[in-house]
């Protein structure tokens, strides 16, 4: 017969194999849990940190562009500090964007078409754009024809330009002397020749606002 010491012994190890055989199935059903979530964490993460996002179509043509600091294209023109969004049609033509930029401040949604006048490269045709100060622009054309409205710190208005010359504007500029954009054109007077100055007058009054603002007294 066994005696008690004996008996004592066979218990113990008898508990040891059974803590053995507990510690591991927990250590396998851990990692079994662990790797279930790394997985479900990774195939939905709360969180995306990209500098670039590039969606593609079934034949692998880019259409949509999504990055902090856009490449050289028809909107940004390589400019550093230009992000946003940019969508292109099923040829790979740039076709408009959502963009901002650090060297202007302007934010802006942007419209083009592929073909104009005959060509298929793509031309911007609309913009709606606001800059930093809180001037906001909505420009629609086609060619050299040209409809605007626009509010800044000189007004609310609208233009109806034909060859970068305002055509109509109402309201028109009742003191254009008086306004903040003929000041500034008279301060760069200096620096530019009459023609210039007064090419750039005419692209945002009337000829006969711009004989007014530039007139010397």
């Amino acid at each position: 017969m066994k005696n008690a010491e004996e008996a004592r012994l066979e218990n113990l190890e008898r508990s040891v194999k059974q803590l053995r055989r507990f510690a591991w199935s927990a250590c396998i059903l851990l990692v079994i849990l662990s790797s279930a979530a790394f997985v479900k964490t990774q195939a939905t993460p709360s969180t995306l940190t990209v500098s670039e996002l590039r969606v593609i179509d079934a034949r692998g043509v880019v259409r949509v562009l999504v990055a902090g600091e856009i490449p050289g294209t028809n909107r940004a023109q390589g400019s550093e500090g230009t992000a946003g969004l940019l969508l292109f049609d099923g040829a790979g033509a740039e076709r408009g964007g959502y963009i901002t930029t650090d060297s202007s401040g302007y934010i802006g949604l942007t419209l083009d078409a592929r073909r104009v006048n005959g060509t298929t490269r793509s031309t911007q045709t609309a913009v709606f754009r606001a800059d930093s100060l809180g001037s906001t622009v909505l420009r629609l054309w086609n060619g050299d024809r040209i409809f605007e409205i626009k509010a800044d710190d000189d007004g609310a208005r609208y233009n109806v330009l034909k060859g970068r010359q305002v055509v109509i504007q109402e309201p028109a500029f009742q003191f254009p002397r008086s306004t903040l954009v003929c000041i500034e054109l008279r301060e760069l007077r200096a620096q530019y020749d009459s023609t210039a100055i007064l090419g750039a007058c005419r692209a945002q009054m009337t000829d006969a606002a711009c004989k007014l603002c530039l007139a010397d007294r």
